[in-house]
């Protein structure tokens, strides 16, 4: 296997390419504050999203920067002519398995959608569009993720672009008749169109589609073992949306949108950072590993929780300075109204107070994940989970929909804190068995 292009210059030539069509996805909450406002709709919607969203992560966590690129690399350094074979096992396998979980996020949704608004056609069309927004992602995610194991880092960003570019703009025309309720079954063309481009791609690497339904390969088995455990971790952990989102609509109608509002813009910087640094870092720390260079291992990712420091640092005391008058650009437009923007500028500050752990925590992740060691993300997801209720319950009363915002980011300091030192002590291991 080729040694891979150095760090800094992948994040150079992937930058462009995450700039503009990650701009696409940036824009989603803005539009729909414009579009959409804030209301029990706009609440239901967003606490549905949530649901998907963690049984999403029982298949998007298999593929985003996950032990698909350690296993592909070593696929590719011994068995270079078995990628087309590994990848179409890993695709067939993900969609059958995606088929079962859109079958049960529809069920959970008709109940939910029954419960509030005792409408059973509405309930049905409703979440029949978020149980096959979650096939499309489950087919995408698995295909973004080999092109991601392979080095080609820009093809899935295309991708990704591409299809919420086709979400917006079907949503934009559909907006006025159907309301938010149009917003799953937009995204699912949008998966759709991605999906489209990335088997285009593939096929016109390799001569063949991606998708084979009996197609099997040994290492698929073995990356299908590790990302179980790494599933099951961050299916424990995508509960937290949820629980969270249960809380905020406790606090005041309306409070559980503006909570999601406040993540979506303190998440910009560990956007920025997953746009640019993960995926390549986690390739890159991939490559170290099979070679077994432990002391550069260390090496790149310290480093990388420096940069990611100082960045976070940066940015989010940018944001809460300038909070209120970019809060205001950002979002009083269309049906937003002033008691909704100045909840919002409330929030934010709590919701930056954890960006920085939780960009350490996902660079910790993806060192764990480049050693291969699995094994720990079910036990952190276990007190991941924890950790969000306990917070929350306490925090909650003093602070309302603020404390949920600082629950978090103390979840993601604690967790990033447990990983730090997990990852020196494997390290070390690692290194006393190499030198024996």
């Amino acid at each position: 296997m080729t040694e891979p292009p150095s760090l800094g210059r992948t994040m150079l030539l992937l930058a462009p390419a995450q700039i503009v069509f990650r701009g696409l996805e940036a824009a989603m909450p803005l539009l729909f504050a414009a579009w959409f406002g804030r209301s029990e709709a706009t609440d239901r919607y967003y606490f549905l999203a949530s649901v998907v969203t963690f049984f999403a992560s029982i298949v998007v966590s298999s593929f985003q920067d996950s032990a698909v690129i350690p296993v592909m690399a070593e696929v590719r350094s011994r068995q270079s002519n078995e990628v087309g074979r590994f990848t179409a096992a890993v695709v067939a396998r993900t969609v059958r398995i995606g088929c079962v979980i859109a079958a049960v996020t529809f069920v959970v949704a008709f109940g939910y959608v029954t419960y509030k608004v005792s409408n059973l056609k509405m309930a049905l069309l409703e979440s029949a569009g978020f149980g096959v927004w979650l096939l499309m992602v489950s087919y995408r995610a698995s295909l973004a993720g080999c092109f991601q194991g392979m080095g080609w880092l820009v093809v899935p960003t295309v991708a990704t672009g591409t299809g919420s570019a086709f979400a917006l703009v079907l949503l934009w025309f559909v907006r006025a008749r159907f309301g938010i309720a149009s917003a799953p079954y937009a995204f699912a063309v949008g998966e759709l169109a991605a999906i489209v481009t990335l088997e285009a791609a593939w096929k016109r690497r390799f001569g063949a589609t991606a998708f084979g339904l009996r197609a099997h390969h040994e290492a698929a088995d073995k990356f299908f073992r590790l990302a179980g455990l790494e599933s099951i971790g961050s299916m424990v952990t995508r509960i937290n949306p949820v629980v969270d989102q249960a809380m905020a609509q406790r606090t005041g109608e309306g409070s559980a949108t503006m909570f999601k509002y406040a993540g979506d813009v303190a998440s910009v910087p560990t956007s920025i950072l997953q746009a640019v640094l993960f995926t390549p870092l986690l390739s890159r720390l991939s490559h170290v590993a099979v070679r077994r260079d432990y002391r550069k291992f260390r090496s790149l990712v310290v480093q990388s929780l420096i940069g990611t420091a100082v960045f976070g640092l940066a940015l989010s005391a940018l944001l809460a300075w300038v909070r209120e008058p970019l809060l205001r650009v950002l979002f009083f437009h269309g049906t937003m109204d002033e008691a909704g923007l100045s909840v919002l500028v409330a929030i934010l500050p709590y919701a930056l107070v954890g960006v920085v752990p939780f960009a350490w925590l996902l660079v910790l992740a993806r060192a764990h994940v480049a050693l291969q060691n699995q094994r720990i993300m079910v036990p952190l997801g276990v007190l991941n989970a924890s950790l969000n209720v306990l917070f929350n319950l306490i925090l909650v009363r003093s602070l309302g929909v603020r404390g949920l915002a600082l629950a978090t980011a103390l979840v993601h300091t604690c967790i990033a804190a447990i990983f730090f030192y997990q990852f020196l002590r494997v390290l070390k291991a690692r290194q006393r068995s190499e030198a024996v």
